[in-house]
């Protein structure tokens, strides 16, 4: 006897999501893999901000693709050694991108980079922060006297 012959079938799909019965299926259609495009353009993204790191595991998520051809696999993975070449070379303070490199992606210019946003710095040094002094001048030896009168016992 099947599940949906004893409890219908909404408490078949019910009774087969609580005991995992088709687990994969529903969370293959919450969680589908990016697509391609996806990742080249989180790959575009990644290589105007110079984050070599993100790049470079970027390239290797896209070669992994099984529909690209293997002129396409062989185009990334030259762009993967492009980006370990900058990535090595990226703290001379006269390095740039050469957006004229024929590895790089068709879709990334120079005209791309200007106007991706630059993500905000969380942790900025504290010498960029400006520390303004409270508005109340505070006197921390009478807050403290005041507080031991308060709190002490009769």
């Amino acid at each position: 006897m099947t599940l949906s012959a004893l409890f219908g079938s909404v408490g078949a799909i019910v009774l087969g999501l609580a005991f995992g019965i088709g687990e994969k299926s529903a969370h293959a259609e919450l969680f589908s893999p990016p697509t391609i495009a996806e990742l080249q353009t989180s790959l575009d993204i990644a290589i105007c901000r110079q984050q070599w790191e993100t790049a470079i595991d970027l390239t290797s998520q896209i070669t992994g693709y099984p529909r690209l051809t293997a002129k396409q696999r062989q185009s990334y993975v030259a762009l993967r050694h492009t980006l370990e070449n900058w990535q090595s070379r990226s703290n001379d303070p006269d390095f740039v991108i050469n957006f004229e490199d024929p590895s790089l992606p068709e879709s990334l210019s120079k005209t791309f980079c200007e106007a991706v946003p630059q993500p905000i710095d969380s942790n900025p040094p504290l010498d960029a922060i400006d520390i303004v002094s409270p508005a109340v001048n505070i006197d921390w030896e009478q807050l403290i006297y005041r507080q031991q009168t308060v709190y002490s016992e009769p």
